[in-house]
């Protein structure tokens, strides 16, 4: 599909200041309007600017949210973003949050760890806790690389995609007992940050696909490649003819299961 199709949710990071963090990156209701701790500019980043997290619980969270922005189990999504940390600079064997959908009600997490130095993906299940679906490792050398998830909300198919090439493509984990993956909800929020954990890395460039009727969110091989072989500044692939660095119109191995702080 195009990379204007479908965009639910574009975060460019380019802020220099302002609590809203993100004056210029925002889903179509609200921007990322709540800060803890105080995420770092990097500049530059990837594309233009970009923020930084570190520290025991420094984040940024997503305000008054929508339900196109959902990343349930029953629709079709993708998420897209770059992300930029050291293997050495995190405590060890600690899962450390880079992004995340949701706390107690969650959808889906993006974390890394200095065990096999493995990014992880985890989809939400009703245990309640977070069951990983997926892993690329050998990314923690403080450069700049481009992850995106993709699922399909009818085959349940899971491609994660490194740098723009596919590491993983299958289906989750079955749950025993008779558990379950959720749908998500439309009031939990999309949060950056560290979140407790102690971590230490950098982010641009987030975009989210999904749509209120949960069809059209995953993209094709060739829109992965696009994304991460484009942009430089604010002419990044999914931004709209003209620019402007916000939302528009037109518009990535281990135990298996992880509790999340009670306190998101």
């Amino acid at each position: 599909m195009s990379l204007s199709a479908a965009l639910a949710a574009y975060y460019a990071l380019d802020e220099s200041s302002g609590t809203a963090t993100a004056a210029d990156s925002h889903t179509n209701a609200a921007h990322l309007s709540t800060v803890t701790g105080t995420p770092t500019v990097i500049d530059p980043g990837k594309v233009g600017k970009a923020r930084q997290f570190s520290g025991a619980d420094v984040r940024v969270e997503q305000g008054a949210d929508e339900a196109n922005v959902r990343l349930g189990y029953d629709r079709d999504w993708s998420v897209s973003f770059w992300l930029k940390y050291s293997s050495v600079a995190i405590p060890v064997g600690v899962n450390c949050v880079a992004l995340v959908r949701g706390g107690a009600s969650g959808e889906f997490l993006v974390t890394y760890t200095t065990v096999s130095d493995a990014i992880q993906f985890w989809l939400f299940e009703d245990l309640p806790g977070w069951q990983a679906v997926g892993s690329v490792t050998g990314f923690g050398d403080d450069a700049w690389h481009h992850f995106v998830f993709r699922f399909n909300g009818t085959s349940k198919r899971c491609r994660l995609d490194a740098d723009g090439a596919n590491e993983f493509d299958n289906s989750p984990p079955v749950l025993p007992g008779g558990r379950n993956y959720v749908n998500g909800s439309a009031s939990v929020r999309l949060i950056f940050g560290t979140i407790g954990d102690g971590g230490l890395h950098a982010i641009d460039e987030v975009g989210i696909w999904a749509s209120a009727t949960g069809g059209g969110g995953e993209l094709e091989d060739a829109d992965v490649v696009d994304l991460y072989n484009s942009g430089a500044g604010r002419d990044y692939a999914y931004v709209s003819a003209g620019g402007g660095g916000g939302f528009q119109s037109a518009w990535a191995r281990g135990s298996n299961v992880m509790i999340l702080p009670g306190a998101l």
